[in-house]
């Protein structure tokens, strides 16, 4: 075991690899005494000096952002598009973390307090399970529990029971909550905990202020990070399951602003509010994709030659296109009446780009870039 910690060197987690599975397999703080392994985290001392295993690997991570940005964002766009074609929506909602957020205490690890990491992704997630449940918490303890009339109450609960299913009855419901994703790459934080009364819950003595509080580290997500949620309809031609998916998008909205997401929700973690910044980006994102597939779809059906003259401009997108093709042209990379064909489709990209002056304009100057470039097409048609 121990000869796979002296491959990483360091015992830091590559960048490009799998944060989660690294920080859940690869723990390697355990203390050596009397030059044996002592299979356990618990701070200890050595001489004049205190040890924090715990703390020590959970710090190295904290301050560091995890995930891959191009995986990151090529798994959120795949989901949308999955929402898109299977069940007609392509609408998620973008939130920010607002404090620390924190998900998968339970989990067992050796810091003794886990963490939820995404299998693939290797970054901290939310699962669709665990959004439904979030929201149905919402719904059921703090809406349904403020209505007083008992027919509005009957109402509200069999809208929850059509949204979410119903219990003890296995009918599934009309919305189906998909895994939260972060956008980027994640920012972790180190935490501490400080329950005061150990005893009481470890022996059942009485809780009493001569306890000795317990420091307890654990892994969280930092404020200001960004996660992709989508609700999509079971059944996308039916207008119920597409109505109750609006009325869940508007509860998970305010699911995360009251309540939050993950653990220790009580006390300030979790709660996200809406963000609007990434919510524009992707609809830009969508944007641009939408016209490089209409462009794909115009080059597919172009005679080989305009294929070839395109793919060329397309090849230097920074640089206007009539002077990517002249570039070509006076290089000698066409023959014959393709050297024409290739001039006439600069003059018309010059006209429609207001570049195109005419030799006869006796104002330009020999030294301006535009008339140089006019004069040069002239000849090659010329000639």
């Amino acid at each position: 075991m121990r000869a796979l910690y002296q491959i990483t060197g360091d015992n830091e987690p590559a960048n490009n690899g799998n944060t989660g599975l690294w920080y859940d397999k690869y723990c390697d703080k355990w203390p050596i005494i009397n030059g044996a392994p002592e299979w356990s985290l618990k701070s200890y001392k050595a001489g004049n000096h205190e040890y924090h295993p715990k703390q020590e690997w959970i710090k190295t991570l904290a301050g560091k952002k995890v995930g891959n940005e191009k995986q990151l964002l090529e798994a959120c766009q795949r989901i949308a598009l999955f929402a898109d074609r299977t069940m007609g929506i392509n609408e998620p909602q973008f939130f920010n973390t607002q404090w620390r957020f924190v998900t998968g205490l339970g989990r067992n690890h050796p810091v003794e307090n886990g963490f939820a990491w995404h299998h693939t992704l290797g970054t901290p997630y939310l699962p669709g399970s665990s959004v439904k449940g979030m929201v149905r918490a919402w719904a059921e303890h703090w809406l349904l529990n403020n209505v007083e009339d008992a027919d509005s109450k009957e109402e509200k609960q069999a809208e929850i029971d059509r949204i979410f299913g119903s219990k003890g009855k296995g009918e599934v419901g009309n919305v189906i909550f998909l895994d939260a994703l972060p956008r980027t790459p994640v920012k972790l934080e180190a935490d501490i905990m400080t329950p005061h009364y150990a005893p009481y819950y470890s022996e059942g003595e009485a809780p009493a202020d001569w306890h000795d509080p317990t420091p307890i580290p654990f892994l969280t997500v930092a404020s200001d990070q960004t996660f992709q949620f989508l609700i999509v309809p079971r059944l996308p031609q039916d207008e119920q399951s597409r109505n109750d998916t609006e009325q869940a998008r508007e509860w998970l909205k305010e699911a995360l602003e009251w309540i939050g997401a993950g653990a220790k929700t009580a006390v300030g973690y979790g709660r996200m509010e809406e963000d609007k910044n990434a919510a524009r980006s992707f609809k830009d994102e969508q944007r641009r994709e939408r016209v490089a597939q209409e462009k794909q779809r115009q080059l597919e059906s172009m005679d080989p030659f305009e294929r070839e003259l395109e793919e060329l401009i397309q090849q230097q997108p920074a640089i206007p296109s009539y002077v990517v093709l002249l570039n070509h042209l006076k290089s000698g990379k066409w023959e014959g009446e393709d050297v024409i064909r290739v001039a006439e489709k600069i003059r018309k990209l010059m006209k429609e780009a207001k570049s195109w002056k005419e030799v006869s304009n006796a104002k330009r100057k020999e030294r301006d870039k535009k008339y140089q470039r006019t004069r040069e097409v002239l000849k090659f048609l010329k000639n």
